[in-house]
């Protein structure tokens, strides 16, 4: 459903809700926001939208966009909404080289960084702090160097097997 077609709000814009489906801004139909929105469709059920939980769910959909994004291209860019008019909103390459809306600095890339938020705005940080499992989840997938370390690819077929297991096993609302 485009939300141009919806009274009351307003675009650019993407959102799933529970008992109504996925809306979506002309501009926001785009491969990783499309896969992003309907994994959260199945996060619904698993995971209390909020906090660290709320975190989790984020970051699986952005993960899951990432993936049908791989699935449908050949290729991903490891940017959420890239591909839309209004740029990348968050990198699970480098989290904070982008700036959150949510505390107009930087997103973290690890639970011990300065820049995890604590506050209460964004469903307690939800958005802002999904992309610390994101950073982990880039570097299972391909490697690279981050916090002093060396971290060798396991690739992303065994990532997304990890994933499937904590949505499947460990997720539980």
């Amino acid at each position: 459903t485009y939300l141009d077609y919806v009274g009351g709000w307003n675009c650019p814009d993407s959102y799933y809700t529970a008992n109504q489906g996925v809306y979506f801004c002309k501009d926001m139909v785009v491969t990783d926001v499309v896969g992003h929105e309907y994994a959260h469709g199945v996060n619904w059920w698993h995971l209390v939208y909020s906090g660290q939980s709320g975190a989790l769910e984020e970051n699986h959909s952005d993960l899951i966009g990432e993936m049908f994004e791989y699935w449908r291209t050949g290729t991903n860019d490891w940017l959420f909404e890239a591909d839309t008019p209004f740029g990348a909103l968050r990198s699970l390459i480098d989290p904070p080289s982008l700036i959150s809306w949510v505390t107009n600095g930087p997103f973290p890339d690890r639970f011990t960084s300065a820049n995890l938020y604590c506050g209460s705005d964004d469903n307690s940080g939800l958005h802002h702090n999904s992309t610390v499992p994101s950073k982990a989840h880039y570097l299972a997938s391909m490697g690279g160097n981050f916090n002093g370390c060396t971290i060798a690819a396991i690739g992303r077929a065994a990532v997304e097997q990890v994933l499937y297991r904590c949505k499947t096993v460990y997720y539980t609302s």
